[in-house]
């Protein structure tokens, strides 16, 4: 049997504050894939979600995106969305990395890319402000991004074993 390909995305700018939270997470499942405390699957950190995210994503089965949020609600409330519920939802698409990862991934299922399922977590952020490290908010809130993350990650490949 062969389990279906899971990739986890950080997102962000390690230099400005909570806005670097997305690759903070990912080197953390970094480090529990090597703990062999997490399944193994790929993980990526980028700067910015541009075409270089999506280059690749034939193969995946499920992708997991973490990124800072700014919706306005208390620093440190963790998100969990569908692309389909950021773009209906009002919420803007636009991010501090230019065009917002819903946009993208709407731009490439516009142009017949097969996209696959997509989760996408964040924790409401305080500040991006340059030089500083994540606010004790955004750290605090950490370990439950990390939950959340594994709780679909073992949901998923619970749903796969099901299914096989």
């Amino acid at each position: 049997m062969s389990l279906r390909r899971i990739r986890i995305a950080g997102i962000g700018n390690t230099l400005a504050g909570d806005d670097g939270l997305g690759i903070r997470a990912v080197e953390m499942i970094q480090q529990r894939i090597q703990e062999q405390t997490w399944p193994q699957l790929e993980t990526v950190a980028l700067t910015t979600p541009g075409p270089e995210l999506f280059e690749g994503l034939c193969g995946d089965d499920l992708l997991i995106l973490l990124d800072a949020c700014g919706s306005g609600v208390a620093a440190g409330t963790v998100h969990c969305f569908g692309v389909d519920q950021i773009s209906n939802s009002g919420l803007s698409h636009t991010s501090t990395h230019g065009l917002g990862l819903a946009d993208w991934i709407l731009l490439a299922r516009a142009t017949g890319e097969e996209v696959p399922q997509v989760r996408i977590y964040g924790i409401e952020m305080q500040h991006c402000r340059m030089g500083e490290p994540l606010s004790d908010a955004v750290t605090a809130a950490m370990p439950e991004l990390l939950r959340q993350t594994r709780s679909c990650v073992d949901n998923y490949l619970s749903e796969e074993l099901r299914h096989a």
